[in-house]
């Protein structure tokens, strides 16, 4: 795996372990990228640009999943159990991915380990992140959240939040370190700005035809 300005992505001809679309001369080209992250780490913010940099349609897992809605306590239960990844995917949204036409960006959790999408994707990116930096970020956006739309009890369920990251989200987000990371094909440091975030994951993706 080589590595370059915060990237690090094997290059095409080692990812044949997953098959890549052929335009008609029959070179590789990548048709759906998944970019996966612990939250904080900047994943919906930079797929929706590079959706919007290379015209493809963009689908977030978020808008279709119903783990969250269950509360602490199942989910708890989840991790206590091994996190079996098929009580966490999607079919609405595996059913979204399969009519998408053209190019693809999926904002995606599980990215290849997303046992109804994995096999579908072409290029699987990880955001790395600093976990203190990853957390600042996320209350960040929860307080600018509150600020446009003022909801009551925000103080509190943001305490909740904290409290319980050390006992649930931590352990989610080691887990999906565990299962996305390991099966990544881009590997690209995220502690830096948006705009050179972006830069460098289109540099790394124009190898792989993407743009």
């Amino acid at each position: 795996m080589a590595a370059r300005g915060g990237v690090r992505t094997n290059p095409p001809d080692c990812a044949t372990r997953h098959a890549l679309s052929c335009d008609r001369g029959g070179s590789r080209m990548t048709r759906v990228v998944a970019i996966s992250g612990p939250p904080g780490a900047g994943k919906t913010a930079l797929a929706r640009r590079l959706a919007e940099t290379a015209g493809a349609t963009l689908l977030s897992f978020d808008d279709f999943e119903t783990m969250t809605d269950l509360g602490p306590a199942a989910i708890e239960d989840w991790l206590d159990r091994g996190a079996p990844l098929d009580e966490l995917a999607s079919a609405p949204f595996a059913a979204a991915v399969g009519r998408a036409r053209g190019r693809l960006v999926l904002d995606m959790p599980l990215g290849r380990a997303d046992p109804l999408v994995g096999d579908r994707i072409d290029c699987a990116v990880w955001l790395d992140c600093p976990p203190d930096l990853a957390l600042a970020r996320k209350v960040a956006q929860f307080a600018r959240d509150a600020a446009t739309q003022p909801a009551p009890g925000f103080a509190p369920w943001l305490a909740a939040y904290l409290q319980n990251y050390e006992r649930i989200v931590r352990p989610c987000i080691d887990m999906l370190c565990e299962k996305s990371r390991n099966t990544a094909d881009i590997i690209l440091d995220t502690s830096g700005s948006e705009v050179t975030s972006h830069e460098r994951l289109t540099t790394a993706l124009k190898i792989r035809k993407f743009l």
